[in-house]
């Protein structure tokens, strides 16, 4: 095996000391650019490269004068764009579009990332969805069960985790310079980066669970190609303290071009003594030398990609407190993952059972100490319910009789604990519903596709439960 792994003589951070991390769970990967590397025309290109060679192609950015030969960066392009009085939104236009039109698959490197059990939270500086593509495919088969957060930089309360990691249950990429998106709201210009370097530091906005988990744990910096100013702005807001303060946890920075004479270099000797960088390093090469050791010495880490997957909460867990509750019948499981994954994604922590009720002691107890803990239960109407022989003996039912007859006769008159969801165009007549479930508004959500301002009623609903119980503290 090589030894491509050199750090510094005086901070020493060995290959075992990085497992031992990894094995106790204490390790955030904060993935970049240089880990994008994919087959194109029987060249190895970076996404950037790929972008910078379409772009070139011509037809899409105000290119014709400009003095770009094939070696040009994608971000010399868009200067190029913009000097010859090009729009920014052409940009954002092009780089949306190379994507959807890129088939290719995630790249190795993130694949082995993704096969390592321990890391359920992931830091991306870009903004495809690759890395969220290898978790998919490595941990649930192909199907759509990673949670996908993004920093869309609105100088607001931007989306967080929607709980603590221990209790999420399913791995996180959080995109903290913004995802490719309609909206353009994500970076792709130095520009950009700054603006979203400014409001990450901005105590108003920035996500505080994930900066929490952040400064908690160690953070392996893979490939960013961020160098000068914007590689300490990084490093500073991702430890979320002062650099000068010594803190218990480190940073592995795995670099190409980090030389051990540069300035990042002498920079991290004199601010960052807890730092660990590997001297001129190629992050995918890392990867699979980091892959290959943990096959060696501890393959228990390591997730069997043939093997089933399990998706999220299971049966035996504890309903975190707090959480928004499913209910629902399931017949309409898929529409009610796309419920799921829509209010998860707006920041507020959502528990549905993915394996169906199971009709024993403990897991009824279970449930209903979950019922009675959940900030908002919502029932999910569907044709399903109306069907007569949904009438007895189904769990969903089970649970809406628990909260008529024991929750919402003790709970006040002006806190809203109910909201139903109707996933059917037409709304359900109130012969099939419980008497306490009639007055209630039904979201509409056909097919389990809920409108901005419905997220909002949740959201909101959520948040009052927080203010009443955590004195704010989401």
């Amino acid at each position: 095996m090589s030894q491509s792994f050199k750090p510094r003589k005086r901070v020493y951070f060995d290959w075992d000391d990085l497992i031992d991390y990894i094995a106790d769970g204490s390790v955030v990967p904060v993935c970049g650019q240089e880990l994008l590397r994919f087959s194109v025309g029987g060249k190895e290109l970076t996404l950037m490269q790929f972008l910078a060679t379409e772009a070139l192609k011509g037809g899409s950015l105000e290119l014709d004068d400009a003095d770009l030969d094939e070696n040009a960066s994608f971000m010399d392009i868009v200067y190029a764009h913009l000097h010859a009085n090009g729009e920014l939104g052409d940009i954002y236009r092009f780089v949306g579009k190379a994507l959807e039109n890129m088939n290719q698959e995630p790249p190795l490197a993130l694949l082995q990332l993704a096969s390592i059990r321990s890391f359920d939270l992931f830091v991306s500086t870009t903004f495809d969805n690759y890395l969220a593509k290898a978790l998919n495919q490595v941990r649930f088969g192909g199907r759509d069960g990673t949670l996908q957060l993004a920093f869309p930089n609105k100088r607001s309360r931007e989306p967080d985790l929607p709980a603590p990691r221990g209790q999420i249950g399913r791995p996180v990429v959080y995109q903290i310079f913004g995802q490719r998106s309609k909206s353009q709201n994500y970076a792709v210009t130095e520009a950009d980066l700054l603006e979203y370097v400014s409001s990450l530091s901005d105590d108003s906005c920035r996500p505080d669970r994930l900066f929490r988990e952040l400064q908690d744990n160690h953070l392996l910096f893979l490939g960013t190609g961020h160098r000068g100013w914007l590689a300490r702005f990084l490093l500073r807001i991702t430890r979320n303290m002062p650099l000068g303060v010594k803190r218990q946890r480190h940073e592995l920075i795995v670099e190409r071009g980090v030389c051990s004479d540069n300035e990042e270099i002498i920079f991290l000797d004199r601010f960052c003594t807890d730092s660990r960088v590997n001297v001129n390093s190629d992050a995918v090469e890392f990867i699979g030398e980091l892959h290959a050791r943990i096959k060696e010495t501890r393959p228990d880490l390591l997730i069997d990609a043939t093997a089933p997957s399990i998706v999220a909460e299971s049966a035996d867990s504890e309903i975190p407190e707090g959480a928004v509750f499913l209910s629902y019948a399931s017949e309409d499981r898929e529409a009610v993952f796309r419920l799921h994954e829509r209010l998860t994604a707006a920041g507020i922590p959502v528990w549905m059972d993915r394996k169906g009720g199971v009709s024993s002691g403990d897991y009824e107890a279970r449930i209903k100490r979950g019922i009675k803990r959940c900030s908002v239960f919502l029932p999910v109407f569907s044709k399903t319910i109306c069907d007569p022989s949904t009438f007895d003996n189904r769990y969903f039912r089970a649970e809406w009789d628990f909260v008529v007859h024991e929750i919402l006769p003790k709970t006040a008159p002006n806190i809203d604990k109910v909201q139903p969801i109707r996933i059917t165009v037409d709304p359900i007549l109130d012969d099939v519903l419980p008497d306490r479930f009639r007055p209630f508004h039904q979201i509409p959500a056909v097919d389990g596709k809920l409108e901005d301002d419905d997220v909002r009623v949740i959201v909101e609903m959520y948040r009052a439960w927080v203010r009443r119980n955590r004195g704010g503290q989401a």
